[in-house]
């Protein structure tokens, strides 16, 4: 006997739009964030604090509209390595019900590990855009000389 799953999607796909019809809630309220700050670690000191600096509302909207544009692949381990070990993100969303979604990312080059709601995800950038972001971000707030050694170890 053989199970079609096509046509059982679709008819749940076709529920739940029901559902959230019939609840008054569209889809674009489902997906609704607005995004409400956070903060970046950059991990490359040993024996002294790593710059950290805060992320506005502004900043995050960035962080998140990047996240979106990258795909998902292979799971990777975090980087134990001397020097430059990845910049760690964390974000506070809220979505159209005042509930505060946290979201951990990992980046190291041209992946991250994003984590939300206990849900972990892998995503590939290959042209290093998050990277980049984070550094235009570091450039507006840390020292010079902090910014000058990230640009160095980043490249």
């Amino acid at each position: 006997m053989t199970i079609q799953y096509k046509p059982m999607r679709k008819w749940l796909l076709f529920m739940g739009v029901l559902v959230l019809g019939a609840c008054g809630v569209t889809v674009g309220q489902v997906q609704q964030r607005s995004c409400a700050g956070g903060e970046v670690e950059f991990d490359i000191f040993s024996g002294r604090p790593n710059p950290i600096l805060p992320l506005s509302d502004s900043e995050c909207t960035t962080i998140v509209t990047t996240l979106q544009s990258l795909t998902e692949t292979t799971p990777f381990e975090a980087s134990d390595q001397l020097g430059y070990r990845g910049a760690y993100v964390s974000l506070n969303e809220v979505d159209h019900n005042q509930k505060i979604i946290h979201s951990e990312i990992y980046v190291l080059g041209d992946r991250l590990r994003v984590t939300q709601d206990d849900v972990t995800r892998f995503l590939a950038d290959p042209d290093h855009r998050m990277e980049a972001v984070l550094l235009e971000q570091a450039a507006q707030s840390l020292e010079p000389d902090t910014v000058s050694l990230l640009k160095e170890v980043m490249n």
